[in-house]
């Protein structure tokens, strides 16, 4: 279905590359590395339900349970960096 904000994506893409192209490559690296980083959370979001699912006991005794949430914290902190400095690039 052809939408408004879709015909307006694609009219702002065709200027701004005719205009500024490098700020279309910025911008549609911007986009896939947006996908990308959407994709690893909801990987980093399946392997911490696979983990609590398969924990016996406490999970504050199950050291693997421990060391892949610290590291999941992790990754959702650089991405949301990343992120935020890519809203800041595209404006």
């Amino acid at each position: 279905m052809i939408t408004k904000e879709g015909l307006d994506d694609q009219l702002l893409e065709i200027a701004v590359n005719k205009e500024k192209p490098d700020l279309e490559e910025m911008r549609s690296k911007l986009i896939v590395q947006g996908h990308e980083n959407k994709m690893q959370l909801e990987q980093i979001e399946q392997k911490i339900l696979h983990i609590l699912q398969t924990s016996h006991g406490n999970i504050l005794d199950d050291e693997e349970a421990i060391n892949v949430l610290s590291q999941s914290k992790q990754i959702a902190l650089d991405i949301e960096e990343k992120q935020q400095s890519a809203e800041v690039l595209s404006h």
